[in-house]
């Protein structure tokens, strides 16, 4: 049909949100567990207690000042986010304060404290409060405005609760002090959570939460009331309740609060969280989380192109093993002592998740670890990609950021890094091949060369020394097994180095005893000489020399001679007879010394008388024939045991 409209779905359902659709599809054992845990979360970071100065604030002597009526109308621009001379608010003698005073606020310690003015007290309360920042990250210093009390239920101290809280820096000296708003105007939390809980003014911080942003171009004295009258409202149930434009300048905490209000806020979510879940102690969230996480192999790190890299700062092995599991989209802790790398992993981090399209949401209980990351990304001018909104900011100081940003953005150029990383890509190969080449087990010890080199300067410096060189082939045999061998052979010598050395003066040092057989039947023999041989030899030989006229040996090598002179005698006898050892040895050696030589022999054959005599005479007497050379050998052999009988028989 001309002229008619295309037909429009529409459906009043409202869009889906997975994470409330896994709460409620989640088991009621998990809920259950997720529940108890929230509720004690809550119960660690709220302070119910009088100690809780946005519940219960009393005025401290030194750090507190009181603004009266005239005081407020003055101080209101605050809640506008504009500066205010402190003079212009308290006016200059009452911010001077007494006439001692006058002296730029010289020597604390010698005022007592009634006595101290209302700017003496502002610099007590910003160096407070810059003590809580630095340590703890916290914007302290506030101008509260509105008090809201109510009968206490355990008929106690009745509450002082701030309503309205605008954060504000103490700038300036001495008589030039000024008020400067850190951030916009906020809503005491502790209050409304007190008053949504406890008397069941459900939605009371939503409400005036979103007053606020309605009433945003509003006086700040209109402002003001208009919330003042929506706590009013809210609270006409609560007994005794009242509230009073009363207006503060102290320190005031309420950091932990917002805590509490988002785990409020998304109670029916949390299970369904697999993160929070496990958290909160639930098993199967733990268990699925530990199936989820993968192994890195450091090496496959190695082998990525570099356009696939974005890290900003230097990063070792573990650095860039933890970046990969977490652009993996695996959760972890990094622990690490000081001084690690862990902000220069988080500034990597932050560069490789914002390159690959992702936000990056850091958060740190203290300033410092922001500032840390935050100046190394700006030291790589990279500090565009950072909204900085830790502490009370205002919109407009997070406005001025995105504008940066986007200045910083507009006037970027592509780098060329073609070069770069082609020269990366090849050193990086070269190192990954000296990596492999100094891990890799070398034949045939088995040892990679890093370790061969430790083991040696270890030697080194424990002072050995070897001029011995194992080269080529010479290191074929060194097994692993002929190594460890050697190693308790040398261990086995330890314990007797002079023997293995053979430098020791133990008759066993040179024995040849190739094993336990050769050892024990070394023992046995050892035994039976010290036991019944050597007793035995000493007896006979003691008896044998008495009977011959002998001396009696002193030693080893002399009992040896004597029972060798023994041997050679019974053995001439043997040949020759008992009256042979009775003639003239000697003459008769030397009338039968030519049959030593061939020619020398034929000639005393011929011509020589005694020699042919000699030679006759000891024919007869041996028993068996031998030849001239033969006999002449004899002769002298006997000769010498004549005279070696003649040396024993001395003494």
């Amino acid at each position: 049909m001309s002229g008619s409209s295309s037909p429009t779905l529409t459906s009043d359902r409202a869009p889906a949100d997975p994470l409330l659709e896994a709460a409620r599809s989640a088991s009621p054992e998990r809920r259950a567990v997720v529940e108890r845990a929230r509720q004690h979360w809550i119960s660690r970071l709220i302070d119910l207690s009088r100690r809780n100065r946005l519940l219960y604030f009393e005025p401290l002597r030194v750090r507190t000042v009181e603004l009266d009526a005239g005081q407020v109308g003055r101080a209101l621009p605050l809640l506008s986010g504009q500066a205010v001379p402190a003079g212009r608010i308290f006016g200059r003698q009452e911010l001077v304060g007494r006439e001692e005073e006058r002296e730029l606020f010289s020597d604390l310690d010698e005022l007592g404290v009634a006595d101290l003015g209302v700017a003496r007290r502002l610099r007590e309360i910003q160096k407070r409060g810059d003590e809580d920042f630095e340590e703890r990250g916290l914007e302290t210093v506030h101008l509260a405005y509105g008090m809201a009390t109510w009968k206490p239920g355990d008929e106690g101290r009745p509450p002082e609760a701030a309503v309205l809280l605008v954060p504000v820096a103490v700038v300036g000296t001495a008589n030039r002090l000024s008020l400067h708003p850190r951030g916009d105007i906020e809503v005491n939390l502790a209050l409304t959570h007190v008053l949504e809980e406890q008397f069941g003014c459900r939605g009371l911080g939503d409400r005036l939460e979103q007053l606020l942003a309605e009433s945003d171009e509003l006086e700040a004295g209109e402002r003001a009331e208009r919330i003042f009258e929506a706590v009013r409202t809210a609270a006409r149930t609560v007994p005794a309740f009242g509230l009073r434009p009363r207006a503060v300048i102290a320190n005031f905490a309420f950091q932990k609060l917002a805590m509490v209000e988002d785990l409020e806020r998304w109670r029916d979510h949390m299970p369904g969280h697999e993160m929070v879940a496990a958290i909160a102690g639930d098993p199967a969230a733990r268990a699925e989380l530990s199936r989820e996480r993968l192994a890195l192999d450091p090496r496959q790190l190695d082998r990525r192109t570099p356009d696939q890299e974005f890290l900003v700062m230097d990063a070792d092995s573990s650095q860039l093993q933890a970046i990969a599991a977490t652009v993996q989209r695996q959760s972890g802790v990094i622990v690490g002592p000081p001084g690690t790398g862990k902000s220069q992993t988080i500034a990597n981090l932050v560069a490789e998740l914002v390159a690959g399209g992702q936000r990056v949401l850091f958060v740190a209980e203290k300033r410092a670890a922001l500032d840390v990351v935050k100046h190394r990304l700006e030291e790589r001018r990279l500090g565009g990609l950072v909204l900085d909104i830790h502490g009370a900011l205002s919109r407009k100081e997070i406005m001025r950021q995105f504008a940066a940003a986007l200045e910083d953005v507009s006037q970027a150029v592509a780098p060329s890094v073609s070069d770069l990383h082609r020269a990366f890509a090849a050193r990086r190969e070269r190192l990954n091949q000296y990596e492999e080449r100094l891990h890799r087990p070398r034949p045939p010890s088995g040892w990679p060369a890093h370790r061969l080199f430790g083991s040696l300067l270890a030697l080194r410096q424990a002072g050995a020394a070897s001029q011995v060189r194992w080269r080529g082939a010479e290191l074929d045999p060194l097994t692993p097994e002929a190594v460890a061998r050697a190693e308790d052979l040398l261990q086995r010598a330890a314990a007797e180095p002079a023997l293995f050395l053979r430098s020791s003066e133990s008759p066993w040092t040179n024995a040849a005893l190739a094993d336990a057989d050769s050892v024990r039947e070394a023992v046995e023999l050892v035994d039976a000489l010290q036991r019944r041989l050597w007793p035995e030899l000493l007896a006979r030989t003691a008896h044998c020399a008495a009977g011959l006229g002998l001396r009696r040996p002193e030693t080893l090598a002399g009992y040896e001679e004597l029972l060798g002179a023994l041997d050679e005698a019974n053995r001439l006898a043997a040949l020759y007879g008992d009256e042979f050892l009775g003639l003239d040895l000697q003459a008769l050696a030397a009338d039968l010394r030519p049959a030593r030589g061939m020619l020398s022999w034929a000639w005393a054959s011929l011509t020589g008388a005694r020699f042919r005599e000699t030679r006759r005479r000891l024919r007869g007497l041996r028993r068996g024939w031998a030849s001239s050379a033969r006999m002449a050998a004899e002769l002298e052999a006997a000769a010498r045991l004549a005279a070696t009988w003649a040396a024993l028989g001395k003494g």
